[in-house]
């Protein structure tokens, strides 16, 4: 005989509904590791503003830039790294954020696409830069 079913209290819901991990989550891990580590970084806020009434976000001023990565990481010797974070389950880069990317690495900046801090890590110590 098949067991039944249990019914999930609201607390067990919550917390599993808090499992799905958003882009702004990886952003906060790796901020807080970058800052204790004494490194210099902030996320560079390009999204504009959201109207509902025509459910996108707007660009705020004429200097917007599609496809701008999240985080800059500043580090000794003049070195920045560039981080596009996404989350890990269906994150997806837009095309203005391939093309970006591919504009900064053309130009010999250190461009990423991390989702997790330990993603990140293994970028920066595989180049000797932590």
């Amino acid at each position: 005989m098949p067991s039944p079913q249990k019914t999930l209290t609201i607390s067990e819901y919550k917390k599993m509904r808090a499992k799905k991990i958003k882009e702004a989550d990886v952003q906060d891990e790796i901020l807080k590791y970058l800052a204790l580590r004494g490194v210099i970084a902030f996320h560079i806020p390009n999204r504009g503003l959201y109207d509902k009434r025509t459910n996108r976000y707007n660009r705020v001023d004429k200097h917007h830039v599609p496809g701008v990565p999240d985080l800059a990481i500043i580090l000794k010797d003049g070195r920045t790294v560039w981080a596009e974070c996404k989350r890990p389950e269906g994150g997806v880069l837009s095309a203005a954020q391939q093309h970006l990317l591919g504009q900064l690495t053309q130009l010999g900046h250190l461009a990423v696409v991390v989702m997790s801090v330990e993603e990140l890590e293994t970028f920066l110590r595989t180049r000797g830069l932590i």
